[in-house]
């Protein structure tokens, strides 16, 4: 057992309710201060108190470097769309016309698509 667990079971059970009580009170009505609110707590708390707040399986320390690692790969996938984009939209990308920009690779002297299109 942590030192955390044996704080816990020293407060009584109408304790706990009392101060869960008095902070629900206090915390804003409107859903987007309440979870700023939450989220300013959390990530504010010192070291003792994260560690006993994964322990209680409220906060879980990979979630930061998940997002984090999320947000990269999300900015990368939209750098590669918008470089698919690019070449798709280019003048005369979708023509039914051959292709003379980058050149035909498989034979120049056809056009890249046929022309009963």
């Amino acid at each position: 057992m942590t030192q955390f667990a044996s704080t816990l079971d020293k407060s009584s059970g109408q304790a706990l309710r009392k101060s869960a009580y008095r902070l629900k009170k206090r915390m804003p009505k409107n859903p987007l201060k309440f979870a700023e609110s939450i989220d300013r707590l959390v990530n504010r708390a010192s070291p003792r108190k994260q560690e006993a707040l994964e322990n209680e399986g409220i906060l879980n320390s990979s979630s930061r470097a998940e997002k984090e690692m999320l947000s990269k790969v999300a900015d990368s996938f939209n750098q590669k769309m918008k470089q698919v984009t690019k070449l798709i939209t280019r003048e005369g990308a979708l023509s039914l016309k051959p292709d003379r920009t980058p050149g035909n690779v498989y034979n120049p002297t056809k056009p890249a698509l046929p022309e009963s299109l």
